[in-house]
């Protein structure tokens, strides 16, 4: 019997990455609301903040080779 191999294969890695980022659609919106707050002289509403810590997350999680 064949034996399963599980070991994180670079094809693996990147679909796993593209998977776990949101949705291109939320990523827009929520620029827009950045470029909007900080026109405006405001801070980062909460939102965008958490996703760019999303974003930071997968990347740290799976870096690039």
């Amino acid at each position: 019997m064949p034996r399963l191999d599980h070991r994180p294969t670079p094809q693996r890695v990147r679909e796993a990455r593209a998977a776990a980022y949101p949705d291109l659609g939320d990523v827009v919106d929520r620029l827009c609301v950045a470029v909007e707050a900080l026109a405006a002289g405001q801070p980062l509403p909460a939102d965008v903040a958490a996703l760019l810590a999303q974003r930071q997350a997968v990347k740290t999680r799976y870096p690039k080779s």
